[in-house]
């Protein structure tokens, strides 16, 4: 069939249904209450689905971690290792090479220091963590003034750092400042070990303030940092291990492989010296699955609005086809043929859904943006609504579907008129 012939029955029911506005709005608001309904539980889920993934790489799920094994069992007892294999800075980019695009790594390790602070000094403890770079890193913390360190400058052991905001703070002597105010610590000096180095960056406290509220941490070059580490009761600050961190919490598998690979080629008793660790699977499949859930449930209940407002869609084109038998009756005298009285009712219910579905986004949209704006008013959870274009795509989809799945018996009822009795029908 020509375009033309569509084209004329979209203009035809467009036509039809101007003739009767409050009908074709009284028909539209069911799909358009229904579509925003939709809409609003898509945004609002792949919303919290993005928040879930964001907390999942917090807490390193989106992480490989190479640990040198250091020690060994001796029947039953735990026994230091005399022949530690350790990573060098020139493992980094070593690494990087055999991993994919988007995919860091960093060489870290992590102890304490003792420094002098304050005026009158003070003696503090200092979480103090060394890291080689593949690429700009601030090791998941947030930013809140300055830069982060450089490949370069972890390579080559420059005399900078990056302070989390209560050590920020605690050198610029003034517990009262405002996150903001932090950046005036830019470009002090902190004690690290025998030398100085200066504050590039101040990051979040929040890694800190889980463990222990107020606990002053920096990150600097590891050549900086391994001097001025210092021994506690439980002994010697850790080995350096080789981190690398995924594009996204699922390719954290594909990663792994790329990792034992790479280990492979160096050692063929790599596993004797090293032990890999990566995010649990399980709790990543935890996450979709229980969106999927609340996708399905809500959208199932959503659903059920869709289909009572293609019902009320049909009873208004049934209503339409009982008004119009003569007008039927006598195009189909003059030359119009079944598939033409079919395509006009099916265009009539097709405008209606794609009408409400697009007011129904519109509000649907509003609504889950909202929704989400209480709930980060509420509990302080940075969620947000998420227009993506496979929700777009399913509201208009539904829609579409609804119209041609509801406007199909009225439009075959319109179309098998017979044209001489429709034509002497009153």
């Amino acid at each position: 069939m020509p375009i033309t012939a569509y084209a004329t029955a979209l203009r035809t029911g467009a036509d039809a249904l101007r003739a009767n506005p409050v009908r074709a709005l009284l028909a539209t608001l069911g799909v358009v209450i229904g579509a925003a309904a939709l809409v609003s539980v898509l945004a609002v889920g792949d919303g919290v689905e993005r928040f879930a993934r964001d907390m999942v790489s917090r807490e390193g799920y989106d992480l490989v971690q190479v640990r040198p094994v250091t020690e060994d069992s001796v029947d039953g007892t735990m026994m230091p290792r005399a022949d530690v294999r350790r990573f060098a800075v020139a493992d980094v980019p070593a690494l990087a090479g055999a991993l994919g695009d988007g995919e860091r790594v960093a060489l870290v390790r992590r102890g304490i220091t003792l420094a002098d602070l304050g005026s009158p000094a003070r003696r503090r403890v200092i979480a103090v963590t060394g890291v080689a770079l593949s690429a700009p890193d601030t090791l998941g913390q947030g930013l809140l003034a300055g830069r982060r360190l450089t490949p370069a400058e972890t390579r080559d052991g420059t005399a900078v750092a990056v302070v989390n905001e209560a050590l920020a703070r605690a050198l610029l002597a003034d517990s009262g400042r405002g996150p903001k105010g932090v950046s005036a610590a830019l470009g002090d000096s902190v004690p690290l070990g025998g030398r100085w180095a200066r504050v590039v960056g101040v990051t979040t406290s929040e890694r800190e303030s889980a463990i222990r509220p107020g606990a002053l941490a920096l990150t600097a070059p590891l050549a900086i940092v391994e001097p001025a580490l210092v021994a506690t009761r439980q002994g010697p600050a850790q080995e350096a291990m080789l981190v690398a961190t995924a594009r996204n919490a699922e390719a954290v598998e594909a990663m792994r492989g790329r990792v034992e690979k790479w280990l492979a080629s160096r050692d063929a008793q790599w596993k004797r010296q090293w032990r890999v660790g990566a995010g649990a699977r399980e709790r990543l499949q935890q996450v979709r699955q229980g969106m999927l859930v609340f996708k399905l449930l809500m959208g199932s209940i959503t659903g059920i609005t869709l289909i009572v407002g293609g019902i009320g869609i049909m009873n208004v084109l049934l209503a339409s086809v009982a008004e119009r038998t003569r007008e039927i009756g006598v195009r189909k005298a003059v030359g119009a043929k079944r598939r033409d009285i079919l395509l006009q009712f099916l265009a009539e219910s097709v405008t209606i859904t794609a009408a409400g579905s697009a007011i129904g986004t519109a509000l649907g949209l509003g609504a889950a943006y909202g929704v989400t704006a209480i709930m980060r008013a509420q509990t302080e959870a940075r969620v947000y609504a998420a227009t993506t274009a496979g929700t777009l795509l399913v509201s208009l989809g539904t829609a579409v579907l609804v119209g041609l799945a509801f406007g199909c018996y009225p439009a075959l009822r319109a179309a098998r008129l017979a044209p001489i009795e429709a034509i002497h029908t009153e």
